[in-house]
């Protein structure tokens, strides 16, 4: 299924990443011998993985760099969503992964 808006791409995107990211953590701790794995990912990764999700026809891919997206006077609506997301679960403490903001 493809989605029509980017908030429920991105939750999607944001739980299949996390996923792959856990599985991938996980083998590099047991072959480290350690369970010191940072659940992260870049900013890039998310977009495409939004973009993949989101149905062609409801026009709301992110389609602007994504040094774009970090100018915190950015107004893009689907980006606005994504934040939104992001800050929520941030707040609420549910423990990522999530995005690494850069400066």
């Amino acid at each position: 299924g493809k989605f029509t808006c980017v908030a429920a791409a991105a939750l999607v995107g944001l739980l299949e990443m996390e996923e792959r990211v856990q599985r991938d953590a996980a083998r590099v701790a047991s072959a480290n011998g350690n369970d010191d794995a940072t659940l992260s990912f870049p900013m890039e990764d998310l977009i495409v993985s939004i973009n993949s999700l989101l149905d062609s026809r409801a026009n709301a891919n992110l389609s602007q760099t994504a040094q774009q997206y970090l100018n915190k006077d950015n107004l893009d609506p689907g980006w606005g969503q994504v934040k939104k997301l992001c800050s929520t679960n941030a707040a609420s403490d549910l423990g990522g992964p999530f995005m690494k903001e850069r400066k």
